[in-house]
């Protein structure tokens, strides 16, 4: 069974056709990236999928439940998360407690109980704090546990994101553009953090991405989007290669215009 399937998702807004009878599968443990120019209906089908908008038609389903038309709290709870959806930062917290903080909200635990010291909530908060502290190593944020959010690099904002949204612990990770406005070195740490992901901890993503170079080097397999359609998928060797790709981006080589 797929961890994710879309079957003939549509939506109108007005004249505009954003997405058009969209069909593809997400299975589990995959990473699939999902690209296209701008306007191409990406955000849109990722907003279709998460609940914050409702398709006019076609279905969404996460392990063979539908989701179609919930909203976002509820395809959350489901397990299948959108970083910005609980990657509300607070930037004078020091990063081990927004993670925390992403913990309870999973949990749905009354931060009271542990003022109380109770031992079930005292045994919850070791478990809670392991478990962040783990999630810290593994997207490489260890030494800033203790330090400000605010205090954090652009880049390792962005590490942030991801660890607080793996403290909810998503079956399906939905990541839109966490690639934009890194350099090459962070770029470097951020594909090595899905390949870690996937490989290590089986977790399946889906990514929108502009960045060839990640998408080409860690995705499983590529979706392209044009005026809302889909017109390619395949291995990230198939679609560099596959004429309809190239066509849609005015002629010129896929990586060029992509990028």
């Amino acid at each position: 069974m797929a961890m994710l399937e879309i079957d003939g998702v549509s939506k109108r807004y007005g004249g505009l056709q954003a997405v058009k009878d969209v069909t593809l599968r997400v299975g589990k443990g995959e990473i699939v990236s999902l690209i296209g120019p701008n306007g191409a209906g990406k955000t849109t089908l990722f907003n279709l999928i998460t609940g914050f908008a409702r398709p006019d038609s076609g279905r969404v389903r996460l392990e063979g439940e539908d989701v179609t038309g919930l909203s976002p709290e509820a395809v959350a709870r489901h397990g299948m998360v959108r970083s910005f959806q609980i990657t509300n930062v607070f930037a004078n917290m020091p990063v081990i407690e927004n993670l925390r903080l992403a913990s309870y909200l999973r949990m749905r635990s009354p931060l009271l109980s542990d003022v109380f010291g109770l031992r079930s909530a005292r045994d919850r908060a070791a478990r809670t704090m392991k478990e962040a502290n783990g999630i810290l190593d593994l997207v490489g944020l260890a030494r800033f546990r203790d330090t400000p959010a605010k205090r954090l690099a652009y880049g390792q904002l962005r590490l942030l994101e991801i660890a607080i949204a793996l403290c909810v612990r998503p079956r399906l990770l939905l990541l839109d553009e966490p690639a934009a406005g890194l350099n090459s070195r962070e770029g470097e740490k951020l594909t090595e953090l899905l390949r870690r992901l996937r490989d290590g901890r089986g977790l399946t993503v889906l990514l929108v991405e502009h960045d060839m170079d990640l998408v080409m080097s860690v995705s499983d397999r590529v979706v392209v989007l044009n005026f809302g359609e889909k017109i390619a998928e395949g291995t990230p060797a198939e679609v560099k290669e596959n004429p309809q790709v190239i066509e849609a981006y005015l002629g010129t080589p896929f990586e060029e215009e992509a990028a």
